[in-house]
């Protein structure tokens, strides 16, 4: 499969005049590919911290799937430093999972998250599910199927936004 660099029309659908997240493309990939499988095993806290240490990049963002499962998780308090801005400007915690889950964690590293009080929805499935986020849901946006790619993204104001990601293929 041919893969695509994304073009400065795919951030324009988006009311972006550019890629929001500049550096090449195959660096990008590589780091990922480098780094894809950590989640596959447990990882100790001095694992953790290793290979945070050995990431070149000057900025990044930790990506926690399934985040009710690492609630109380022995690399609690360094997901909670990331979650605070603690490691520096560039860095930060993306954490995907069940919103009613993570809507009961009010301590440690998804509580750090949830007073951030930004994000993005995919799929609500409960008014409450915007608690996550810090903001309030309508019964218009509740209980809708999937759409790849589109979302309701939060920015701490108050305001919801239906977003959609410009597509790009990638090979891993």
């Amino acid at each position: 499969m041919a893969r695509r660099h994304s073009r400065p029309e795919d951030f324009q659908l988006v009311g972006m005049d550019s890629d929001p997240t500049p550096g090449d493309p195959d660096l990008i990939q590589g780091v990922m590919k480098r780094y894809r499988d950590i989640g596959d095993a447990e990882v100790t806290v001095d694992e953790f911290r290793q290979t945070l240490g050995s990431v070149p990049e000057e900025y990044g963002v930790i990506v926690v799937d399934d985040a009710e499962l690492f609630m109380g998780a022995e690399i609690d308090s360094d997901l909670a430093l990331l979650a605070r801005g603690g490691a520096g400007t560039g860095w930060g915690v993306l954490a995907a999972g069940n919103a009613e889950s993570l809507a009961l964690s009010l301590a440690g590293w998804m509580g750090q998250v949830k007073r951030n009080r930004t994000g993005m929805l995919l799929s609500p499935q409960g008014l409450s599910d915007g608690e996550v986020i810090g903001v309030k849901l309508t019964r218009g946006v509740v209980g809708q199927a999937p759409q790849p790619g589109r979302g309701l993204l939060h920015l701490g104001d108050g305001t919801l936004r239906s977003v959609q990601v410009p597509l790009l293929e990638a090979e891993f």
